[in-house]
């Protein structure tokens, strides 16, 4: 009897003790609901195998405490439909994501978000939520005093966003691109950690909110059409990266001090000079095509890595016998997007016969211009369209040379002597043959004789602008 009492004890304290473990385990998992279904396929897809279970029906996914705690990172990018996945796959709804209380690094751009309102309690360190066109209100940021990074690019964020933006003071990345309604970025000097800031296609006109932030190493404002002046940049010491395309820019010398820069992107302003440039001596990549440069010597004497200075209209007074010298074309980097010279790039004063800022070749009085030097080895070697260049200039250097230029050598025409003996035969019998003249007319005549054997001077221009000379391109390796 003893003993059987004795069994039935241990079996039943063995059930409660298999009862209470088995009632932990189910503690252990959460349930998590989801109202948008392709916020649910979104997270599935990322977070298998850690999910316990899913209920495609009802939008639900069963996990532990263990798998969501370890939960730091979610990209739920949207996507429009695709062959592998078809159907548009873009969130509305962010109900269910508030369970992952861990959560540090959120991205959710090309969505349809409108409310913010679940992120509320967690403690993001980065947000990407590029393009929500619809998301009008993200002041629920500023609840995040950890975050660093936040990047809101063509996003519909209105003005008075702004002041929320601003209190995440440990910010060191910032990104409002194409916020069109964003005009005013003046409490961005709040923000004094910052080093990389986007805010292109904006409607702001002035840069004055960010002449303090010296901590920046990356800036874009291209696009900012009513951009006139980069004078409140001359102090951000530790730019690497400026980039000002499509601005309305014309004085570039407030960059002088800007000796870290690596990467410059000036093109499509109203910019003349680059004088500047040869003081910025660690500059690798330099995009200053579509302005009005004449000069583009400062260029000379490094090694690029990426150069773009095409549609310029380099202007040259041609004078017998000087020289002109192009820029140093770039040491090898073999990269065919990098452009030295396009049609109308050039355009050349005091030369004959110049239409529409090309050159016509093979008349006499004409510019003749000669490519030589081609296939010098196989590790210097130029490639152009055609060994003869005619009409213009448009040739790519597909490969450079190690110290290389492209020099234009203007001489005064040559003239046959035959030609020049039978003109002056001629002129002096018609000088004989001429009826008696009044004294003044004998003086006038003689003046023409004698301007009939005169060169002209250096300076000295035909009635049309141009020159009697011809020139030569020369490749020297």
């Amino acid at each position: 009897m003893k003993k059987n009492i004795l069994i039935t004890f241990i079996l039943i304290v063995s059930m409660i003790a298999f009862m209470g473990m088995f009632n932990k385990v189910n503690a252990a998992n959460v349930e998590i609901t989801f109202k948008d279904e392709n916020m649910f396929r979104l997270v599935v897809n990322q977070l298998l195998p850690a999910t316990v279970a899913t209920n495609s029906k009802e939008y639900k996914i069963v996990m532990t405490d263990e798998a969501i705690s370890k939960v730091e990172v979610l990209n739920l990018t949207g996507s429009l439909p695709s062959l592998s996945w078809p159907g548009e796959h873009r969130i509305k709804d962010l109900s269910g994501i508030e369970n992952f209380t861990k959560l540090k690094r959120l991205t959710l751009d090309n969505n349809l978000i409108t409310d913010l309102t679940p992120l509320a309690n967690l403690d993001l360190t980065e947000l990407n939520i590029r393009n929500n066109k619809e998301l009008t209100d993200i002041s629920i940021v500023q609840n995040f005093e950890n975050l660093n990074q936040l990047i809101l690019d063509s996003c519909g964020i209105t003005q008075d966003n702004m002041e929320a933006i601003c209190k995440c003071t440990n910010l060191t990345k910032l990104g409002l691109h194409g916020c069109l309604n964003i005009n005013d970025i003046s409490k961005v000097s709040n923000l004094t950690k910052l080093q990389r800031l986007w805010i292109g296609r904006t409607s702001i006109t002035s840069l004055d909110p960010i002449k303090e932030l010296t901590t920046l190493k990356e800036l874009d404002t291209n696009y900012n059409r009513n951009i006139k002046s980069i004078e409140p940049l001359k102090n951000l010491v530790n730019l690497e990266g400026l980039y000002c395309y499509g601005c309305s820019i014309s004085d570039i010398s407030p960059l002088s001090n800007l000796t870290k820069l690596v990467s410059l992107r000036i093109a499509d302003n109203n910019i003349q000079d680059i004088a500047v440039i040869s003081k910025l001596t660690v500059l690798k990549a330099l995009d200053a095509s579509y302005n009005h440069i004449s000069d583009a010597t400062p260029v000379e004497g490094r090694e690029w890595q990426g150069l773009d200075l095409s549609n310029q209209t380099i202007s040259m007074k041609a004078k017998a016998g000087s020289t002109i010298t192009l820029p140093e074309i770039f040491r090898a980097t073999m990269d065919s997007s990098n452009i030295m010279y396009i049609p109308n790039e050039m355009h050349y004063l005091n030369c004959t016969k110049v239409d529409n800022n090309t050159i016509k070749l093979g008349n006499d009085g004409e510019i003749s211009i000669i490519i030589i030097g081609l296939s010098q080895d196989k590790d210097n070697t130029f490639s152009w369209d055609e060994q003869y260049v005619s009409n213009n200039l448009n040739k790519k250097m597909i490969k450079s040379a190690q110290g290389s230029k492209l020099t234009i050598t203007l001489e005064e025409e040559k003239k046959d002597p035959n030609e020049e003996n039978k003109d002056n035969k001629n002129n002096t019998e018609k000088e004989e043959d001429k009826n008696t003249n009044t004294e003044t007319d004998k003086d006038t005549n003689t003046d023409n004789k004698k301007n009939n054997t005169v060169k002209p001077k250096e300076d000295d221009t035909v009635s049309d602008g141009s020159l009697p000379f011809t020139g030569k391109v020369t490749i020297g390796l």
